[in-house]
């Protein structure tokens, strides 16, 4: 009797566990936007695989903020509870998580090197460290960039070059609306949505510092006559001109289909969807402000899903980016990320495919630095608010940039 008590103690005691750690293992932790929280739903339910289990923040800002403050601090520690999480490259510690290659490499997957082989190089190139594969690009965004209906701009006697410069790019909208009668920004506005505007200054300076930032040593010098001329030329738009008016950094695109059915609008803003599915609008960068650097591409950003290496569940992981980039060539999703155009796809021609790889290899990806977001912040005092004088902003940031050099850098 004691005996056979004693069995079955014991094998509870062998079960108990393992049962404990199947729980653990019903489901793969995510940790993304809801972008892509929601096609990992559609995969799970279209393939019932292992339920995904998607840590994604609320819109509003206190939940992205600790959603981004949990998220580093699983990176920063290397927790095995996260089996795959999503990193963006405006993040500061995206670089470090690259270089010192905290990733499984998707390169041994022969799915996912199908998948790879597709892209359009320059986006293959920016999911590369060496020969390995860090991560799957879920979204790429394009701050610097306008679509623009060229068939528009040639009906006022213009072309795409002359929009170049931002003295062409406003003697255009000027001519535009005087010979038109057609606004280039109200059909974005609303009564709710008081910021939309047709560009964005602050993406001027945003892209000289991802340029000139030097990762070899931590510096960044601000005190130049190009970058101030850039600062000043930034905010004398901001208040002169009301294709610039608006908050510093709004969310969202103010760009639909139905605006294109119900006005003729020669040009949008990051609006990737729009040269994707429609034959008349083709992908040009901001022109260039006095100051800017001919030689310089325009930033681009973007967001990776990486398979975390002390993650539990690194096959299946694996399973479903295999299946998202199989959905991905089905479904023909170009609109979002421009990341898979399969030969022949029946609606972008040839000459439109070459359009497109041109423009992108006019982008590079633009990586975060150690207190950039609050370097931005003091250059939008100035820019925006008027709060601070170019000296007090340029010196204030720099003495920010001098600091944190000092911790990062020299402190090690």
């Amino acid at each position: 009797m004691y005996r056979k008590l004693f069995c079955i103690v014991l094998l509870l005691l062998i079960v108990l566990p393992s049962c404990k750690r199947n729980t653990v293992s019903d489901e793969l932790n995510v940790m993304c936007t809801p972008y892509e929280a929601s096609v990992f739903d559609k995969l799970y339910l279209d393939t019932g695989r292992m339920k995904p289990n998607c840590i994604a923040p609320d819109y509003n800002e206190a939940s992205q903020n600790n959603w981004h403050d949990d998220l580093i601090t699983s990176l920063m520690t290397k927790t095995s509870g996260m089996d795959i999480y999503l990193i963006e490259s405006t993040d500061s510690i995206t670089y470090k998580i690259i270089k010192d290659q905290y990733y499984v490499d998707l390169a041994q997957y022969e799915d996912v090197n199908e998948y790879y082989d597709g892209m359009d190089p320059n986006i293959r190139e920016w999911c590369m460290d060496e020969n390995r594969i860090f991560g799957f690009p879920a979204v790429i965004y394009y701050p610097m960039h306008i679509s623009a209906n060229t068939s528009l701009i040639n009906s006022i006697g213009y072309v795409v070059r002359d929009l170049e410069s931002i003295t062409g790019f406003l003697d255009f909208c000027t001519q535009w609306e005087d010979r038109t009668n057609t606004p280039l920004y109200d059909a974005f506005v609303s009564t709710e949505d008081t910021t939309a505007h047709l560009m964005k200054v602050r993406f001027y300076y945003i892209n000289y510092m991802y340029t000139q930032y030097d990762r070899t040593n931590g510096t960044l010098d601000l005190n130049t006559p190009e970058f101030r001329r850039i600062l000043e030329q930034c905010r004398e738009l901001y208040l002169t001109e009301d294709l610039f008016t608006g908050t510093p950094y709004p969310y969202g695109f103010f760009c639909t289909n139905k605006i294109l059915h119900t006005h003729s609008i020669p040009l949008f803003l990051n609006c990737v969807d729009i040269i994707q599915n429609n034959q008349d609008y083709r992908p040009i960068s901001y022109p260039l402000v006095d100051g800017e650097n001919n030689e310089l591409n325009r930033y681009c950003h973007i967001r990776w899903l990486i398979v975390n290496p002390s993650g539990r569940h690194i096959e299946e992981a694996i399973e479903y980016l295999e299946l998202w980039a199989r959905y991905a060539k089905e479904k023909r999703l170009v609109a979002q990320s421009a990341l898979y155009i399969p030969d022949g796809y029946p609606s972008v021609s040839e000459e439109r495919l070459r359009g497109i790889r041109d423009f992108l290899s006019q982008c590079y990806v633009g990586y975060g630095f150690p207190g950039d977001q609050d370097v931005f912040a003091i250059l939008d005092a100035y820019v925006y608010e008027g709060a601070k004088t170019l000296d007090e902003a340029v010196a204030e940031a720099q003495d920010l940039l001098d600091t944190i050099r000092q911790e990062q850098y020299i402190g090690q």
